[in-house]
């Protein structure tokens, strides 16, 4: 089955639709025997080059929290588990794993914490992805403020939290290699 992708599913405006469509993702789940996916992502479009941007909702954040509650409920209902991701702040694919993100505690949970918090409290998401970036200069995987104070403290998440992770390949320089 193909499903239409979470801008066109946002575009609707359309919660009832979304955890309708979503509900059949988690039917074609469980034929798959598939109990489990990385997504949805609550990121938002900060910029049109966004790496991300296809599989995020939207720029807006009321309505990126909205429909990805909409599509964890669905999908949820049928028993599959959704890890939604990357929290937070995950602006960039380009040297992600160093990337930093300066912004003033108010635009954090404005912006980009307040879809992931509607996803959780109203969704029920069961798990996350964390992502590479830093907010500051705290890596947003092994942030306490972030993943404990707020994720845990002031939303009530009792799921659990895993790292993105890459292959990352390193190998010695080529006896040839000049450079």
């Amino acid at each position: 089955m193909a499903f239409p992708s979470g801008i066109n599913l946002a575009s609707t405006w359309n919660n009832e639709l979304v955890r309708k469509v979503c509900n059949a993702f988690g039917l074609e789940m469980m034929h798959a025997k598939v109990g489990e996916i990385y997504g949805t992502g609550a990121g938002i479009h900060r910029s049109t080059y966004g790496g991300r941007n296809w599989e995020y909702f939207s720029e807006d954040s009321f309505l990126s929290g909205e429909v990805c509650a909409q599509e964890t409920i669905g999908a949820q209902s049928k028993g599959s588990f959704i890890m939604v991701k990357h929290f937070a702040a995950n602006d960039s694919e380009t040297q992600r794993h160093g990337n930093n993100e300066w912004m003033s505690e108010q635009t954090l949970r404005e912006i980009y914490l307040s879809p992931f918090e509607k996803e959780f409290t109203e969704g029920g998401a069961g798990s996350t992805m964390t992502s590479y970036n830093r907010l500051g200069t705290q890596w947003a995987g092994g942030s306490y403020s972030l993943l404990t104070t707020v994720l845990r403290g002031e939303w009530g998440f009792k799921g659990y939290t895993s790292s993105d992770y890459a292959c990352l390949l390193y190998t010695s320089p080529s006896p040839r290699d000049t450079r």
